[in-house]
């Protein structure tokens, strides 16, 4: 009976308005930085598909680039078996 009775004095003494008042805040706080968190990963998504495209496009430039110089390299080589012809 007397752990009851200290168990309502205490409860008499809390202030369920401003539980409830930091309660909401920090729900809002938590929303806010979900929020943050979500905008930073549509940001940090757009980032990667953007190096993803950057590094493609550098491989099929290296791609082309070294297609081109073995064609070059194989009309060299043609003109030389021309020219030893001659």
């Amino acid at each position: 009976m007397e752990s009851k009775a200290r168990e309502f004095e205490v409860l008499e003494n809390v202030n369920l308005h401003k539980l409830l008042h930091l309660m909401e805040k920090k729900e809002k706080k938590i929303q806010a930085l979900e929020a943050t968190e979500n905008e930073q990963n549509v940001t940090m998504d757009y980032i990667h598909k953007v190096a993803e495209d950057k590094v493609k496009m550098a491989r099929k430039r290296a791609s082309d680039e070294q297609r081109v110089k073995l064609e070059a390299l194989n009309k060299i080589n043609e003109l030389r078996n021309r020219t030893d012809l001659l």
